[in-house]
């Protein structure tokens, strides 16, 4: 039967994964239309090079004066490109990979990797619970810019909590994976409301990657 049912209808007809994602994409396209109408579109040529030319654009928006932080460095590649148009620079990781499942398709562990050389940045290793105390206790001052890779809702909410006094007027705040996959709303996407909920800040969507997750903020209050 199962055959029969896959000759007929195929896979794209029977698929659960990719209805789930063209739902997500649907759900954002309206959170766009409602929430972000005048957001700037990435769009281009490709996902990755959207992706890159949004992380330039997040970058040269950043206050002049302030931290910039990356949270979920991994192999290293957008923290490089963060340095090479401002530092220093400072990344969050554990290195251990995600410390919990997140969506389908990745699991604990995944994206654990040797922590990189990357000049102009230094690196904090561990869990954000770990290192965030310490370094905001040496560091002062209001954060910039923050690349939030942190993929999680746990880890989003870390950062959220311990840096909640840095986190100020001007501050511009990348999210890698804030909307368009399956479930979206209860990752970077809810820590971050829920961050704004708790502290009050307004804020502006700047603008988003119409192929991928990634969308810019800017702190306004």
């Amino acid at each position: 039967m199962l055959q029969q049912v896959g000759g007929v209808y195929g896979r794209s007809l029977t698929n659960i994964d990719d209805e789930r994602q063209r739902a997500a994409l649907r759900q954002t396209a309206a959170f766009v239309e409602e929430h972000m109408p005048r957001a700037r579109s990435f769009d281009g040529p490709s996902a990755y090079q959207a992706k890159c030319d949004l992380l330039d654009h997040a970058i040269d928006l950043a206050p002049d004066e302030g931290l910039v932080l990356e949270f979920g460095v991994a192999s290293g590649d957008t923290l490089r490109r963060i340095t090479s148009r401002r530092s220093p620079a400072h990344g969050f990781d554990s290195f251990e990979g995600l410390p919990e499942d997140w969506r389908t398709g990745f699991v604990k562990g995944d994206f654990s990797a040797p922590p990189p050389e990357i000049p102009g940045a230094t690196l904090h290793i561990g869990w954000f619970e770990d290192t965030l105390p310490g370094f905001f206790a040496e560091h002062p001052g209001p954060i910039a810019f923050a690349h939030m890779d942190a993929d999680l809702y746990s880890s989003t909410a870390t950062i959220f909590h311990q840096g909640e006094g840095r986190f100020v007027a001007g501050t511009v705040l990348l999210f890698d994976e804030y909307f368009n996959f399956p479930g979206w709303q209860h990752h970077e996407h809810k820590a971050f409301t829920e961050f704004l909920e708790r502290t009050g800040h307004e804020f502006e969507y700047i603008a988003y990657n119409s192929l991928h997750e990634q969308v810019l903020v800017q702190l306004t209050s």
